[in-house]
């Protein structure tokens, strides 16, 4: 295209472009200087501000760090109230540790120490001194000696000099002393030190030297740190901000810069010359734009002459000049032609998703001429002789959603779409994929040729599928694959077979390939068969007996060496997670609180996971192993839990009497038997007579699954005197009576017999 109309623009332009950016610079450097000097000031003064405002969100953290501390902490109470204990964990350690621990938490802290009134004694991180042999002494005296005066400031001292020990070197620092309690300080002081080096360096981080000057003033004006050199203060203007806060008193004043001289030296007469040259400039603009104008004005007219000739298009109605004229006309018949095209793109894709839901959902009948017509209008293959559907499903998606961002997700979810295209050519195969969600592609097979040979094909498309997308995109699918079908109604069996495959991957595992022909007839494991073993694990894990795990670990490894589908071992998982919450809050308050706050949510997490079921096994194993070795260690620091396991143990060993009872328990154990009863909810969290009827039954089972002795012998053998006794307390727990249990494990053994 001829640039003859750029060239001639370019010339005409150029010049007044030139001249008025000149005169622009000119009057632009006086006026920057100018604002630059006002803003420099102004910005000094609000960095005053923001200076102090720093200064005094650090001393207020330690400030209220402190209160919180010894209102909230019993650790520094300890120090104060075991006076005659000087040497304890408690009395020493542990107050000292609190203090280390405060000290390692704010880095403005220089030393922290405490001092009991009682007996005169200081307690430092150093150790623990008479406070006549404390290097600080003689300020402790003073506050010891002085009554608190109650202001509604903060009383930090002024800059002094600190020494832990007589002959060390002494520190220049500010204090702020706590009296305890807080409101009377009968017992004792906590003084806080904060180095004045640190806030020097506090200081020099928020400033430039080669800016500014700034000092720190305390309350009655002495100077903390920093400093103005006197041969400024008698020109230079100097902000102070005072805090409302400490009382102290920050100043700063900007250093003198030759540019502000520079700015100031430039003369009027260039002002002047600016201007001359901005007039003329405008004036010139005024002229070549006129001139320029007359072609556009022409393009304008035949436009709209055609508009009105024929109005299929529509323009913006507030173009405001002829080039937004022009461009909306240009952008108008740009947007028709791609909104055509991209709507005939997307009804393409959304009429293929709409008809493969049909194919998969819907039931009603289809004429193999109606298929061939609805897939030569999508642009599909249609000619088959067997079809297969194969589902691609992300491994671990809710991981993928969460490592990934939307747009990245869109990139991976097209690389797949693309290499199952790719992969589908070169293994020769004719395949129809679609997203069926945003985890799963769907794909349908068309055999055309010996239908095993085609079959062996898809699962070699979809060995190479699988590694080429863990290999490139870093990810792991699982792949479920129905049962070939001759008949497109039956289409709908093969994906519910692909799906139904999937349901497997818990138990196979990630990146599979799981054939429908194949797990179909396997024998699957019997999830309900494990109830019994699932209660018995909850009881043994809440009375706190070790043998939990054992069965908790056979448990495991049952269902893992099972074929169950992963919505039985959901199932199954839940059952053990309500059985463990029904026994959990028999425990006692404080106890069971704690498990229904924290640890039942986080068992509940633990499933919610796609990981494989050996993973989640050993993760709840672990966690499970957690709150056990918690709960054992509160159990063993009670005297409660000691006295209950021998009375426990001795009812284990002794069952068999028959007088066995709470008034024999409490004469034998010299326990009031009230008590004895009131230790059974609590720590067991059943009633004596309850934890009694079980042992004896669990004992009564073994001896019915044995062939010799009646009822009424095994009864007494267990601690009844009378059968029906036992009968009545047998049915209630078990379900069923002595001679039905019995004879339905005579049952039971005769039927493993004849299995085997």
């Amino acid at each position: 295209m001829n640039k003859r109309w750029y060239h001639h623009l370019l010339l005409s332009y150029l010049p007044v472009f030139f001249l008025i950016t000149l005169s622009l610079i000119f009057i632009s450097f006086y006026s920057i200087g100018k604002f630059t000097e006002r803003a420099a000031v102004t910005a000094n003064s609000l960095f005053t501000q923001y200076a102090i405002q720093v200064i005094d969100n650090s001393l207020k953290t330690i400030d209220q760090s402190m209160y919180k501390e010894l209102s909230r902490n019993e650790k520094f109470n300890y120090f104060f109230y075991n006076v005659s204990n000087n040497s304890t964990y408690y009395t020493v350690y542990e107050p000292s540790r609190l203090i280390n621990d405060i000290m390692s938490g704010n880095n403005l802290i220089d030393s922290i120490y405490i001092v009991r009134s009682m007996d005169k004694t200081v307690l430092s991180p150093n150790g623990i001194m008479e406070l006549d042999q404390f290097g600080d002494r003689e300020y402790i005296y003073r506050h010891l000696n002085n009554p608190p005066q109650f202001t509604e400031t903060i009383d930090w001292s002024a800059k002094r000099e600190y020494k832990e020990f007589p002959n060390g070197t002494p520190k220049q620092v500010v204090s702020l002393v706590f009296r305890t309690p807080l409101v009377s300080g009968s017992l004792g002081l906590v003084v806080v030190n904060v180095s004045i080096e640190t806030l020097g360096k506090l200081i020099s981080g928020l400033s430039s030297s080669n800016i500014s000057y700034m000092q720190l003033l305390d309350k009655e004006g002495n100077l903390i740190k920093g400093g103005i050199p006197d041969t400024v203060k008698g020109y230079a203007h100097i902000d102070t901000v005072r805090s409302d806060y400490s009382g102290w008193t920050m100043e700063s004043t900007l250093k003198s810069d030759t540019f502000f001289s520079f700015v100031n030296s430039i003369s009027v007469v260039s002002v002047l010359i600016g201007a001359f040259l901005i007039i003329l400039g405008v004036l010139w603009i005024l002229y070549v734009s006129k001139r320029n104008s007359r072609p556009v004005e022409s393009i304008t007219e035949q436009i709209q002459a055609v508009l009105q000739t024929n109005g299929s298009f529509s323009l913006n109605k507030k173009s405001k000049n002829e080039f937004q004229f022009i461009s909306s006309a240009v952008e108008a018949m740009i947007d028709e032609l791609h909104q055509y095209s991209k709507k005939d793109v997307e009804n393409l894709a959304y009429r293929r998703q709409s008809f493969l839901r049909e194919l998969f959902e819907w039931q009603q009948p289809m004429t193999m001429e109606q298929w061939r017509g609805r897939m030569i209008e999508l642009g599909l293959p249609y000619e088959f002789t067997k079809l297969t559907v194969g589902v691609i499903e992300i491994d671990k998606y809710s991981g993928f959603v969460k490592q990934y961002s939307v747009r990245d997700q869109n990139l991976l979810r097209f690389a797949m779409f693309s290499a199952v295209k790719e992969m589908s050519d070169k293994h020769q195969l004719t395949s129809w994929s679609e997203w069926r969600s945003d985890s799963h592609i769907s794909t349908i097979h068309y055999g055309e040729s010996d239908p095993n040979e085609y079959y062996k094909r898809i699962f070699h498309f979809y060995e190479d599928l699988a590694g080429w997308i863990h290999e490139y995109l870093g990810l792991t699918v699982s792949i479920g694959l129905g049962s070939p079908m001759s008949d497109i109604m039956d289409l709908s069996e093969s994906y519910e077979h692909a799906m139904e495959a999937l349901d497997y991957k818990l138990t196979l595992g990630d990146g599979q390939i799981i054939e429908y022909l194949k797990i179909r007839g396997r024998s699957q494991g019997e999830a309900y068969d494990h109830f019994q073993l699932i209660s018995q694990i909850a009881q043994q894990y809440r009375l706190g007996q070790n043998g939990w795990k054992a069965q908790l670990q056979q448990f495991f490894q049952t269902v893992q060496q099972q074929f169950i589908s992963d919505s039985d071992f959901q199932h199954l998982m839940n059952y053990l997670i309500f059985h463990l919450d029904k026994e959990m809050r028999k425990l006692p308050a404080g106890q069971a609180e704690r498990w229904v706050d924290a640890h039942l949510p986080e068992l509940h997490r633990l499933m919610e996971t796609d990981e494989s079921l050996k993973n989640i096994c050993n993760k709840l194993e672990m966690y499970l192993s957690h709150i056990f070795d918690e709960l054992q260690t509160l159990r063993t620091t009670r005297n409660s839990y000691q006295q209950m396991e021998e009375v426990k143990g001795y009812i284990d060993q002794h069952f068999h009497q028959s007088d066995l009872s709470l008034d024999y328990l409490g004469e034998k154990f010299g326990i009031a038997p009230k008590y004895v009863s009131q230790l059974f909810k609590e720590e067991l969290g059943e009633k004596f007579v309850d934890y009694l009827a079980k042992v004896r039954v669990e004992h009564a089972k073994r001896l019915l699954q044995q062939p010799n002795g009646t009822v009424q012998e095994i009864a007494e053998k267990v601690g009844y005197a009378h059968s029906f006794s036992f009968i009545r307390v047998f049915k209630k727990i078990a379900g069923q009576t002595p001679g039905d249990y019995r004879n339905e494990y005579a049952d039971s053994g005769r039927t493993k017999n004849e299995d085997s």
